[in-house]
C-alpha cells in the first residue's frame, strides 16, 4: 500500500502511483471503459446508515411504512421486523459462505411482503431513493470516464431510479414491479455480479463497491484486463480492500483523487 497520496485525506492506493491510476479512471487513453458500480452502501447511503448499513430495501421499506394504508400497516411491520432480524442474525453476524442465501431468503421475503401494495406507490418510493445516495458520489462518476453499468442485489425499482439520477442507462436488479427486466436472472451475491460483469463488453473495467458481493465483478473484470481498477468504498470488507486498487473512505475522498492528478 503506497503512501496517502492526498495527506488530509483516508484514501490508500495499492500495486499503481495515483497519477497512473486517475489516468486509467478518467480514461485518458481513450478504450471502451466499462464501469461495473455497486448500488447498496456504495452509491446508496440510506437514511441511518449505523443501523441499516445502508440497505437501500431496508429504506424502502421505512418510505413505505409511512405511506401505506393504515390497514395494511401492522402486517407490513411485522415483516419489516422479521425481515431485520434476519438480517442482523444471517448477514452481519453471519458465516461469508453463506451469505448468498440468505440474500435469496431476505430479497424473496421481501417481495412477497410488497406484493399486496399499489406500484404506483412502490414506484414512488423508488424514485424517492436517490435522495438518500451518498454526497459526491454523482459528482465524482462523472469524471470517471467509463459507461456505467449498476449491478444490485436489491430491486429494480429502485437501482433504475439510480440510473436515471446519475444517467446510468444499465442497470441489473433482482424484478419487483411487472415490467421488471427479468432476462439476466436473479442475483444474490458476488458469483450472480461476476456471471452479469462476464456479459459486460469491454476493454477494460472500473469496478466500484462495498462488500465482498462485489468481489465477483472485480475478480471477473481483472481476468478480462488485468490494468482494470477496483475501487473499496467505506471500510466495510477487508477482503475487497486486499484486491482493490484504490481505498476510499468517502467518494469526498475520490473526487478529490481526480482533481489532485
Amino acid at each position: 500500500m503506497s503512501a496517502q497520496p492526498l495527506v488530509h485525506r483516508k484514501l490508500f492506493t495499492q500495486r499503481r502511483s495515483p497519477r497512473d491510476l486517475v489516468a486509467i479512471l478518467r480514461n485518458e487513453d481513450h478504450v471502451d471503459q466499462q464501469g461495473l458500480y455497486d448500488l447498496d452502501g456504495s452509491l446508496h447511503r440510506g437514511f441511518y446508515p449505523p443501523w441499516l448499513k445502508a440497505i437501500s430495501n431496508a429504506d424502502l421499506a421505512i418510505y413505505l411504512a409511512s405511506h401505506i394504508p393504515l390497514s395494511q400497516l401492522p402486517r407490513f411491520l411485522c415483516d419489516g421486523v422479521h425481515i431485520f432480524l434476519y438480517e442482523k442474525k444471517n448477514i452481519q453476524d453471519g458465516k461469508e459462505s453463506e451469505r448468498p442465501e440468505h440474500i435469496r431468503y431476505l430479497v424473496e421475503t421481501f417481495r412477497r411482503s410488497l406484493s399486496a401494495l399499489p406500484e404506483e406507490l412502490i414506484r414512488n418510493a423508488a424514485d424517492f431513493m436517490p435522495k438518500l445516495r451518498y454526497p459526491h458520489a454523482k459528482e465524482a462518476l462523472d469524471k470517471i470516464g467509463a459507461r456505467g453499468n449498476i449491478i444490485s442485489c436489491g430491486f429494480y425499482p429502485v437501482a433504475s431510479a439510480y440510473g436515471r439520477a446519475f444517467g446510468i442507462p444499465r442497470v441489473y436488479a433482482n424484478p419487483l414491479l411487472g415490467f421488471d427486466p427479468k432476462q439476466h436472472g436473479e442475483i444474490y451475491g458476488a458469483v450472480d455480479k461476476a456471471r452479469i460483469a462476464r456479459k459486460i463488453n469491454g476493454e477494460r473495467y472500473i469496478v466500484i463497491g462495498d462488500t465482498a458481493d462485489d468481489m465477483g465483478m472485480g475478480l471477473t473484470a481483472r481476468v478480462k484486463n488485468p490494468e482494470s481498477v477496483i475501487i473499496a468504498l467505506h471500510g466495510r470488507c477487508t477482503y475487497l480492500a486486499a484486491e482493490a486498487d484504490i481505498i476510499a473512505s468517502c467518494w469526498e475522498d475520490i473526487h478529490a483523487l481526480l482533481d489532485a492528478y
